[in-house]
């Protein structure tokens, strides 16, 4: 702004002469912002604090700058518009991400077929999304391969999250909350005889097997 500054004589000299000068608002180029650390995604509007440094100066926020945000509530980047004033002046245009919140999905323990058989469809049960949204899933979870009686680790297969009103897939990520294996258990073996007789000079019936 502007100065003014009265010079008043004294001694050998009488009167007085005023003048003014300005006061420039310092160079925004030589303040430091300080990089906005990523946020996980909330379901609500995120407004992380700006820290601005001038040398060993901290600035304070709504003296010495004002700060808004923009498109800071879904994944993705996130804007912060900063607003200097007082000693400052000018803009600077920062931001920060906005990451996926992990949706923990858990396979139902002891899901077993018997050797042979088909795969059943893998049963499960998820947490971690936000209070008020209903998540939709498309395909299922799978297993590792193989089709020999044993153990088989329970995967995330095609399992994709989807749209489901306020529910938006892309604010989330998929994660199995630990393993779970899936058992392929033993056929039992059953053998028929027939009961089938033959005199010794007699071929043998058909189907005969003793």
């Amino acid at each position: 702004g502007t100065a003014g500054v009265t010079i008043t004589g004294t001694g050998n000299y009488s009167g007085s002469l005023s003048a003014t000068f300005e006061i420039l608002a310092l160079d925004p180029s030589a303040l430091t912002v300080e990089s906005i650390a990523d946020r996980e995604y909330t379901g609500g509007a995120l407004s992380p604090p700006v820290e601005i440094s001038d040398g060993d100066k901290t600035l304070t926020e709504g003296t010495d700058y004002m700060v808004s945000y923009s498109n800071n509530t879904d994944v993705g980047t996130a804007g912060v518009t900063i607003e200097l004033r007082g000693n400052y002046s000018g803009l600077e245009e920062v931001s920060f991400m906005i990451t996926p919140k992990a949706m923990l999905v858990s396979a139902e323990e002891g899901q077993s077929k018997v050797y042979g058989g088909a795969d059943p469809e893998f049963a499960y049960s998820y947490a971690g999304e936000v209070t008020g949204q209903t998540p939709a899933f498309t395909g299922g979870l799978s297993r590792t391969q193989g089709e020999s009686s044993g153990l088989y680790e329970i995967t995330l297969g095609n399992l994709a999250l989807a749209d489901n009103e306020v529910f938006k897939a892309a604010n989330y990520r998929l994660e199995l909350a630990d393993t779970v294996d899936f058992e392929i258990t033993k056929a039992t073996l059953t053998v028929q005889v027939n009961d089938d007789s033959k005199f010794v000079t007699q071929s043998d019936a058909e189907g005969y097997a003793g």
